[in-house]
């Protein structure tokens, strides 16, 4: 599994973020933390439910590839 770092998640809805050159994906829900965070590590459920953190959903604007390294960007806040 690869993990994002040093990220601040855009905690709103039609924020759009670009990955590398080519990709953009738009906000569109709060995804709410599942019972299999629970089976990772017993309370991160929980510690993973106030503001965002158990992370997004998001409409893909434009697809591409997506490779490790690739540069993360807020476009439209």
């Amino acid at each position: 599994m690869d993990l994002v770092e040093d990220f601040d998640l855009p905690q709103r809805e039609g924020a759009r973020l670009r990955i590398g050159d080519d990709v953009v994906l738009e906000i569109r829900t709060e995804i709410d933390p599942c019972d299999r965070m629970e089976e990772l590590r017993a309370g991160l459920r929980q510690a993973l439910a106030p503001d965002w953190r158990g992370g997004v959903g998001a409409q893909v604007i434009a697809g591409g590839a997506v490779s490790v390294g690739d540069q993360i960007r807020v476009e439209q806040a």
